[in-house]
């Protein structure tokens, strides 16, 4: 997926770049793979991502400008352990406003493209405005969905390469739990969205927390935004059974955790029905 973006350093344009981490637990070929958008760039069969691995898109060859790669990874206090490719050809990025585009070969006869992944940025808000000129990247937030989601992003210093957290696995083996849909705290919170907000796996007094008031109200809950191969998904029905996915705002950061909210509005006469989901990367 696409994990990071920075569209607009404070120094050179060959500062930019586009970061694509690979969340899940099995290596993949990017053979066939492609970015397009604001930058446009080919993968090949040379290209593979590791589990919780990550390559590094620049607007400069690394292997032909050394004195860039030099400079590039001095700048963001790199190694050669960090995967750099390119160019990407198309750009810069836009400053204002752009769309980046991770795709891959759909199947036979005609292996169109499908988007995998997808970032419509911008440079104000609801977007995070310290990524716009003040030396900070967007940077995913792990355990949120979808790209195009504002709140799926945060600004933050640059840290190309550097995007893998902790797993599952590890995760369960630190606290003795089991698979991911079990419940050993009898709270109704899965292993799998214990993990994924941040929440005591052997505690059954952490839980989202609602609060209404006449017509208004807000949802509360934790997220975890150090966690890799787990997607959280806040939905809403009013039926229980037709779901979608609703945006929800960042309140407050404390370490890793940060707090999410979900503000709605009803008449008496509506029903609102909410879940948390957490979904593991393949």
């Amino acid at each position: 997926f696409l994990s990071e973006v920075h569209y607009q350093p404070s120094g050179p344009d060959n500062h930019e770049f586009v970061e694509v981490t690979n969340q899940g637990t099995v290596p993949i070929s990017l053979a066939s793979w492609k970015i397009r958008g604001g930058i446009d760039f080919d993968f090949t069969a040379n290209h593979t991502l590791a589990p919780g691995a990550s390559i590094v898109l620049v607007s400069f060859d690394p292997v032909i400008d050394l004195s860039l790669a030099t400079n590039f990874r001095a700048t963001f206090q790199i190694d050669n352990s960090v995967v750099l490719a390119g160019p990407f050809a198309d750009g810069p990025l836009n400053n204002g406003q752009g769309t980046v585009r991770l795709q891959k070969a759909g199947p036979a006869p005609d292996f169109s493209q499908i988007t995998v992944d997808e970032v419509r940025y911008f440079a104000a808000i609801p977007w995070p405005a310290g990524s716009a000129g003040n030396g900070s990247s967007l940077q995913r937030i792990p355990a949120l969905g979808f790209g195009n989601f504002s709140s799926s992003w945060v600004a933050d210093l640059p840290t190309p390469g550097s995007s893998s957290g902790e797993t599952y696995s590890e995760w369960a083996a630190a606290n003795g739990v089991g698979g991911g849909n079990e419940d050993p705290d009898g709270d109704q919170l899965s292993n799998l969205l214990e993990f994924a907000m941040g929440t005591n796996p052997g505690s059954y007094t952490e839980q989202p927390v609602s609060s209404f008031s006449n017509s208004t109200g807000t949802i509360t809950f934790p997220l975890h935004t150090g966690r890799q191969g787990v997607q959280l998904f806040f939905e809403i029905s009013s039926n229980l059974e037709d779901w979608g996915i609703a945006t929800t705002s960042a309140s407050i950061m404390n370490g890793e955790i940060q707090t999410r909210e979900y503000q709605f509005s009803q008449a008496a006469s509506q029903k609102l029905y909410w879940r948390l989901r957490a979904v593991q990367a393949p």
